[in-house]
């Protein structure tokens, strides 16, 4: 797996073209992080967003907090981060317009990046992408290489212990969700393989909301919640050992990501229950694009990728 993952890196590496300068100049980090996150972004900052990145749980513009003693580089300046990956789909801009489609509503949103919903005490869900209206919320939750790590593709994975605390009814924020979520938890952590949809993290997630809007007084409030992978679909990496690899891995994706939609019934009726319209979509990268008329052409060509040798 880590072979693949490299030749990607080498990949996106060469669609990227920078020189040499522009890269992180340790023997472990060099050719994979740059030396500033914001040579990792097409407008080269965060502009407003700036704050809501700084205030996110993930480390995205620094690795301080977490090694005081010895820096590694800030999740945003790898190649591969999803968090700037995230920031060059969506942009900076105050406002982001959806344009007409079969999928969510199209309108003028106003755009957010990790937004907080509570979960259980002390665990608030972080949410990649919030883009809202009076008539409207749309969640977003962005990966890009995670399906291809051992994290998420070894099959004696076992799950975070953290996710235990979703098991626990003194731990829950509104003890209302307890009953709906608890059984959930409980099947993923024993009975399935959630770990390459990453299904721990969109449970999360959507209990987030429903404390969320459990909260407020809506109805028929339209809440999106959407899983948007980099397309990795198409991809050949040449060879037959290597064919049944990229195989094995859309394979195991998509299977957690069907067993993660088996429960898209009971969270539909549940949320309804609370005012709101819940809908779970799970996209690509270019089909958001396509939302957001982003040229595939420009500056998000780096990301796209067909053939591995």
């Amino acid at each position: 797996m880590i072979k693949l993952e490299e030749k990607i890196i080498e990949k996106l590496n060469s669609n990227l073209g920078l020189s040499e300068e522009y890269y992180n100049n340790s023997p472990r980090y060099k050719n994979s992080y740059l030396k500033y996150y914001k040579y990792n972004l097409q407008k080269g900052g965060l502009g407003m967003h700036e704050k809501e990145f700084k205030n996110g749980n993930g480390s995205e513009l620094s690795n301080e907090k977490k090694y005081p003693a010895k820096i590694s580089p800030a999740k945003m300046e790898a190649l591969r981060s999803s968090s700037a990956f995230t920031v060059n789909l969506f942009g900076i801009e105050e406002k982001i317009h959806i344009y007409k489609n079969n999928l969510v509503p199209s309108c003028d949103y106003k755009l957010s990046y990790e937004a907080k919903r509570k979960t259980i005490k002390g665990g608030p869900a972080n949410i990649d992408v919030f883009l809202e209206n009076n008539d409207c919320d749309i969640y977003v939750e962005v990966k890009m290489l995670e399906p291809f790590t051992y994290k998420y593709m070894a099959k004696d994975k076992k799950v975070s212990s953290s996710y235990c605390s979703y098991q626990i009814e003194g731990n829950y924020c509104n003890n209302a969700s307890y009953p709906l979520f608890q059984p959930i938890f409980k099947h993923f952590h024993e009975e399935s393989n959630p770990i390459a949809f990453d299904t721990f993290q969109m449970l999360k997630h959507l209990l987030g909301l429903y404390n969320y809007y459990s909260s407020k007084s809506v109805n028929n409030k339209k809440v999106y919640l959407i899983n948007c992978h980099w397309k990795f679909e198409d991809i050949v990496y040449q060879g037959s050992r290597r064919s049944k690899t990229i195989e094995y891995i859309k394979s195991n994706y998509e299977k957690s990501k069907l067993e993660y939609e088996k429960y898209t019934k009971t969270f539909k009726e549940a949320f309804a229950k609370i005012g709101v319209q819940l809908e779970l979509l799970n996209l690509n990268h270019e089909e958001i694009m396509d939302m957001l008329h982003v040229d595939p052409s420009g500056y998000m060509k780096r990301y796209h990728i067909e053939h591995l040798q």
